[in-house]
């Protein structure tokens, strides 16, 4: 096994609250697949407002593409995805949990074997969902 990476699924809000009270993504070519980015509010920002940050292992996540910057967007099997937690970004760049209190069940075969956990978040300002160029998910 090796490194566990944390990566960043750009979305919109409403799309980001059923992917952490789920586990499930929903991609537009209804793939077993996503893509991420190694930066919270690089490039990736054009595709929602929400983000997704998940852990996989580095072995499972394919490069798609790199920028000058050093930001790298891959591709990640979507049954080997931990969902982490999701958030918006202020003006200032500081991470506002979603607001809300779900339970999230995830069949992930890494970091940990299937398991059920809580996440509490905070009840944050309350957002507008905001579809991005493709639609309520990544859809690429």
């Amino acid at each position: 096994m090796s490194q566990p990476l944390d990566l960043y699924h750009r979305t919109n809000v409403d799309a980001a609250r059923a992917i952490v009270a789920t586990g499930q993504f929903l991609t537009r070519e209804n793939t077993r697949e996503a893509f991420v980015s190694t930066h919270v509010d690089g490039q990736a920002t054009g595709y929602g407002e929400a983000v997704v940050h998940v852990r996989v292992d580095a072995a499972d996540a394919q490069l798609d593409d790199e920028f000058p910057d050093g930001e790298q967007h891959y591709r990640i099997p979507l049954d080997r995805a931990e969902v982490v937690e999701a958030f918006t970004l202020s003006p200032e760049g500081q991470r506002v949990p979603l607001a809300g209190t779900v339970t999230v069940t995830r069949a992930a075969s890494f970091p940990a074997a299937p398991q059920a956990r809580d996440v509490t978040v905070s009840q944050a300002r309350p957002t507008q969902p905001a579809a991005g160029p493709r639609g309520p998910e990544l859809g690429r």
